[in-house]
């Protein structure tokens, strides 16, 4: 029900695992940046350093099961799967595998990278990703196994908030935190780091874009991402603006992780749709032409602002 006003086509600016991004460079993973400098898949890599299958069988897995959670329909769906000609159960048994029994394996990888940066324990990444206490437990250990910098990067935090009580962004925001100093008060501190910074880079850029001149309206921010509405009767307009915001939405940054300076930048996903439920997603060099086939089908899709 959420729709653009009439003649107008909505534009999502989204910043791509934001949040990640960020966490790898603050903290200075190797394992992290490296997936990130030879841009892969972070859920998909993620996955595979869980659970040891190689890339094309946590994608081909992926596609057949989605978002099921239905342990019985995975199962079934796994049984009927082949890799390379090998049924998917061998295929895992022969690799000494670890597959999760209530979601797909790059599932696991991506909820494994949302919650596991932050500290999350066992029991509660169990509640929260639904998996097992044994594989949820299983699963943590392999994450931090594989991005070992982040126990030592919770740990200089941990100092910081010793000598100071504060702890200082990425752009290089302050925030000072009263209490006893303890895993619940450090567990904050953590996220706030990426996720102010993440919030900072969108607030900026709304700001940057707003004092601009184009035809879009800024509708609304929801955390790393922007909402905008535009006129589709002049795409070389509306293709104008998606490269002043994707450009806005790009600044460098530059991070000091485990004492190397890095510069880098966080990218910028773009979608555009008529309805706020279904968006299709685009890049800078075809935007016009998704817009234009979007509006092709305009009649049967707009009708009610009509």
């Amino acid at each position: 029900f959420i729709v653009p006003d009439k003649g107008k086509i909505f534009i999502v600016m989204d910043k791509r695992q934001s949040e990640w991004v960020l966490t790898a460079y603050i903290s200075g993973d190797k394992n992290m940046i490296d997936v990130l400098q030879e841009q892969r898949d972070p859920h998909v890599s993620t996955a595979k350093l869980i659970t040891g299958l190689p890339d094309h069988v946590i994608i081909e897995e992926d596609k057949d099961l989605g978002k099921t959670t239905n342990p019985e329909e995975i199962h079934r769906i796994r049984d009927e799967m082949l890799i390379d000609g090998t049924p998917f159960t061998d295929y895992v048994e022969t690799h000494n595998a670890f597959i999760p029994r209530t979601l797909s394996c790059r599932q696991v990888g991506k909820k494994s990278n949302h919650a596991l940066n932050y500290m999350m324990g066992t029991h509660t990444f169990s509640l929260t990703s639904g998996l097992s206490l044994e594989e949820s437990d299983r699963a943590r250990a392999l994450y931090l196994q594989a991005y070992d910098r982040l126990p030592q990067w919770w740990e200089d935090i941990r100092a910081d908030l010793v000598k100071s009580r504060a702890v200082i962004n990425i752009v290089g925001q302050p925030r000072k935190f009263i209490g006893t100093i303890d895993d619940k008060l450090l567990k904050e501190a953590v996220a706030h780091l990426p996720q102010s910074s993440s919030v900072w880079v969108v607030n900026q850029a709304m700001a940057k874009i707003y004092e601009q001149e184009h035809k879009a309206e800024i509708l609304g921010q929801v955390h790393d991402s922007l909402l905008f509405q535009h006129s589709y009767d002049d795409l070389d307009a509306l293709e104008d603006f998606c490269r002043i915001a994707k450009e806005a939405l790009e600044p460098q940054l530059t991070s000091y992780g485990d004492g190397v300076e890095r510069k880098f930048y966080i990218e910028t996903d773009i979608k555009v749709g008529f309805d706020g439920a279904k968006m299709y997603e685009t890049t800078l060099s075809n935007v016009k032409e998704t817009v234009e086939n979007l509006c092709k089908l305009k009649p049967s899709v707009n009708n009610t602002q009509d």
